[in-house]
């Protein structure tokens, strides 16, 4: 879209070309463009701005902030999400309208495009209107802080014959006034004057500057030392030539060591709309200019402070496609520009872009975004948190429907997402690797691209990676991204890899050791054994694996002489009775105490007993075992052919 940029926040009818131009800017604001909404990145919409309110059904001119974060808007429109509000309205800081400013209110009666905020809370604005809540006003009025007309203000106002376009407050509580008037009190010249705190015209000030072939005063901007920065469309000030930019002494007479020779000049519109002041003194202006004192600067430009031209700033780059409604400074020195323009230095960028300290484009912001699809007149960057808050004709922001109000974010954290690298896996064993960020602004949401291997999955909510793998090899281009609350997004890339599983490991010396330490033969204890044989043993881990929870088990039965015992024999602790159901082989003892871990090279001190059904011979073998590991390493213990006799087998 190509724009015709009438006078800074076009207002209507205005005299001579600009009348023929404003039907045409109206009409081209209903161009839109196609495209994904995009909320994660710097220059995309602040999701938490305005969402799914109507916004504004008419143009915004004018954005200014309160200290408590609220922002007032001025402009054309008669209706703001839905309620009416007639061309000056107030937003809460999530872009919803406070209900408490202006309700009841008749409002102004034609365009509000200045507003200036004072340190008591009330609202100066100045416009095309002649009417603001029932009571004549023309151009200028005061509002209370609840949107009320200030009464007190206005019954010395100086009559003046049209528009105004830009304010500015001075620190002593008096106010600059500029626009298209060119009679104050129905005497010439006019453009630019000074007020009182009540609204009475101030003498002292040199009011009566002869501005040459004048259009307008659209911007004013107060230097530290109290002198005066004015833009506009003109060709001289008392005589001396200055193209469209001057600077006044704090009594409003010429400040002629500034800018002499100073000439903004243009092919279609040769005026300055917007000046920012840097702290080092230097001046950026934006307008509809394209030459600076006769070098190229299409619409953008920086002065010394001086006057002459900035060489550095912007040189040998193409400038702006279009021209600028205004040029805002952030405290890190960050440009940001608004307007109507389609590019800067040859990148596609629609109505807001920021530069960098020396003019040139910084491509991180809004790089793949849509941007607006109208004209952006104002724009505003929030104190606290560095958004850009924009306001024009624009219906649509990066594609989002957003009625000609929106925000921006301006900037997005070095979000960072760790571990650095992910350890390898191994098939068939279970895997978990969490992930953590820096950074993030408000609750994260964690998201994972990329081929896993079979058997992994990525948990977002606990931004955790875990399974079982079943693939080996290694997996790249997998890609941790962390979204923080304002679409601000931060991401890391993986590779993982995944070992086969270990080959099964060479038997090692996994042994346990019994050694007979005392062995005899008690009375029985139940009626139905002959005899009980007690063994007290030493059991030692001589392996080099420590063995879990060791027990007895006796393997082997044999009766010496072929006669089967009446009773069956019995395995028990020596604290556990020899009685009732349980018999040889097979039967098992844990020893006590258990559970009971040999870790190696450490022993432990049994007893266990095993009764004896009859008095007759027989041969056993014992086998001392563990849980873990399988292997089981055994000592044996053996009857011989004459009990009560036992052998290490």
């Amino acid at each position: 879209m190509f724009g015709f940029p009438l006078l800074p926040k076009r207002l209507g009818p205005l005299p001579g070309r600009y009348s023929r131009l404003a039907a045409l800017a109206r009409l081209m604001a209903c161009s839109c463009f196609l495209g994904v909404v995009s909320y994660a990145q710097e220059g995309g919409l602040d999701p938490s701005f305005a969402v799914g309110l109507s916004g504004v059904d008419a143009t915004v001119q004018a954005i200014a902030r309160q200290p408590d974060g609220r922002i007032v808007i001025g402009g054309n429109f008669t209706n703001v999400n839905g309620a009416t509000r007639f061309r000056i309205a107030r937003l809460n800081a999530s872009g919803s309208l406070d209900a408490s400013f202006g309700a009841g209110q008749s409002g102004a009666n034609d365009f509000v495009n200045a507003i200036a905020v004072q340190p008591d809370g009330r609202l100066l604005i100045g416009g095309n209107f002649t009417v603001v809540n029932g009571a004549s006003r023309r151009f200028v009025a005061r509002l209370n802080a609840d949107g009320s007309l200030d009464a007190t203000f206005g019954a010395h106002l100086p009559v003046l014959n049209n528009r105004v376009f830009s304010m500015a407050l001075l620190s002593n509580g008096k106010i600059l006034i500029g626009g298209t008037f060119n009679t104050i009190n129905n005497a010439p010249p006019g453009g630019i004057i000074r007020l009182n705190s009540d609204g009475s015209l101030d003498p002292t000030f040199n009011a009566g500057l002869d501005l040459g072939t004048f259009s307008g005063i659209f911007a004013i901007a107060v230097q530290s030392d109290g002198r005066i920065l004015i833009g506009g469309e003109f060709t001289g000030v008392n005589g001396i030539p200055r193209g469209s930019l001057a600077r006044l002494n704090a009594n409003g007479s010429v400040d002629t060591a500034f800018g002499n020779g100073l000439t903004v000049s243009g092919n279609r519109f040769p005026d300055t709309r917007s000046i920012a002041i840097q702290p080092d003194g230097r001046i950026l202006i934006g307008g509809g200019f394209n030459t600076v004192n006769g070098v190229t600067r299409n619409a953008v430009a920086r002065l010394n402070a001086d006057g002459s031209l900035d060489a550095s700033f912007g040189n040998g780059l193409s400038g702006v496609s279009g021209t600028l409604e205004k040029v805002t400074l952030r405290t890190d020195g960050k440009i940001f520009i608004a307007g109507d323009f389609t590019g800067i230095n040859g990148a596609a960028r629609r109505g807001v872009a920021r530069l960098n300290a020396d003019g040139s484009a910084d491509l991180s912001f809004g790089q793949g975004l849509i941007g607006a699809n109208g004209r952006v007149n104002d724009a505003l960057i929030q104190p606290a948190d560095g958004r850009l808050v924009v306001g024009g004709i624009f219906t649509e922001f990066n594609g989002a429907a957003r009625g000609r109000i929106a925000r921006l974010i301006a900037d997005c954290p070095t979000i960072e997402v760790t571990p650095a690298t992910l350890p390898s896996g191994v098939s068939g064993a279970f895997y978990s690797q969490s992930f953590a960020q820096s950074g993030a602004a408000g609750a994260t949401v964690f998201s994972l691209t990329g081929a896993l291997p079979a058997g992994l999955s990525f948990n977002s909510a606990a931004a955790t990676l875990s399974g079982v793998p079943t693939q080996t090899g290694t997996f790249g281009g997998i890609v941790v991204t962390a979204t923080d609350s304002n679409g601000c997004r931060g991401n890391r890339a993986y590779s993982l890899h995944i070992d086969a599983p270990p080959a099964s490991p060479a038997p090692v010396n996994e042994r346990i050791a019994l050694t007979i330490a005392e062995q005899s033969l008690l009375p029985p204890e139940c009626p139905d054994n002959a005899a009980e044989f007690r063994l007290t043993a030493t059991l030692a881990n001589t392996g080099d694996l420590p063995i879990d929870n060791p027990y007895f088990e006796v393997v082997e039965l044999r009766e010496t002489d072929g006669v089967p015992p009446a009773n069956p024999f019995r395995l028990t602790s020596a604290d556990g009775a020899a009685c009732g159901a349980g018999g040889l082989p097979g039967a098992r003892q844990s020893v006590s105490p258990a559970p009971l871990t040999l870790q190696p090279g450490e022993s432990v001190t049994v007893v266990f007993r095993i009764a004896l059904p009859q008095m007759r011979r027989f041969r056993f073998l014992v086998t001392v075992m563990g849980e873990l590991p399988p292997q089981g390493a055994s000592g044996k213990a053996r009857s011989p052919a004459r009990p009560p006799y036992l052998v290490i087998g």
